[in-house]
């Protein structure tokens, strides 16, 4: 059989293919080629690219995901994400903030992250109004969040209730935890609850401890048991009145004794 010879610098690079000095080469990753000859690749569009190299047509350009998405005939940010107009970059929207992405219609440039109402935060990347909730120490809907009342607490972010304090117990405006609830005067704790103070002590502070009380008349010069140890009664002025509480201070209160 005869084989009938060619002229090779009659072939053409192909489309997705560019001459590399004699080699025909694939169009590299980020760049097409939509004709046939000897014509440079052209790259894609800003923040976008192809999935492997010799691509053939502009549509095989794709925005660059999770940042961008194709918003008419470019790429714009993505939902989740804010135009940072210094490194010209979409980058992931901050907390307590809200992002739309680019919408139809608007540019790269004006893509912008939105804050949450007052009293109310996110989560980074969040797209929009709904992902805004309420902080802890405050309840509603994300767009009314109301400080939790004296006497609750709230501990969670989002749009529950303020969870009222435990019996004989109040908190400040605001309150983020149970802990914040304190005794009411003349309660102490015991555990989780709020008990009485036991017969001769006394509460007059929230959040303390019931305190001891003493008359000068009975006990100047004598010692008292109290739990396990000996306390000594301190020799006081003529009228004066003390008490020995249970971080072992001597303070002086009113006279409760005669």
């Amino acid at each position: 059989m005869n084989a009938k010879a060619f002229d090779v610098s009659l072939c053409v690079e192909a489309l997705g293919y560019f001459n590399n000095n004699g080699l025909f080469e694939a169009c590299a990753v980020g760049s097409f080629k939509s004709q046939e000859g000897d014509v440079a690749c052209t790259p894609c569009s800003m923040h976008s690219t192809t999935p492997t190299v010799g691509a053939e047509a502009l549509s095989q350009c794709l925005c660059v995901a999770p940042r961008y998405q194709k918003v008419s005939s470019a790429c714009g940010c993505a939902p989740g994400y804010f135009y940072v107009g210094a490194s010209q970059t979409c980058e992931t929207c901050p907390v307590g903030l809200y992002c739309a992405g680019t919408q139809v219609g608007g540019s790269l440039a004006s893509t912008t992250a939105t804050l949450c109402p007052a009293n109310s935060v996110s989560g980074a990347g969040a797209v929009s109004l709904a992902a805004c909730a309420c902080k802890p120490g405050y309840s509603g809907a994300n767009t009314a969040c109301a400080l939790c009342l004296p006497g609750s607490y709230k501990a969670a972010t989002g749009p529950g209730p303020c969870d009222p304090c435990p019996s004989n117990s109040t908190s400040g405006a605001g309150s983020t935890a149970a802990t914040q609830c304190l005794c009411n005067v003349g309660f102490t704790s015991n555990n989780t609850q709020c008990v009485r103070c036991a017969p001769n002590t006394y509460k007059d502070t929230l959040g303390l401890p019931c305190l001891f009380v003493f008359s000068r008349r009975l006990f100047v010069g004598r010692r008292l048991r109290v739990g396990r140890g000996l306390l000594s009664a301190r020799k006081t002025k003529r009228h004066a009145r003390y008490y020995y509480d249970t971080n072992k201070q001597w303070r002086s209160i009113i006279y409760l004794y005669s």
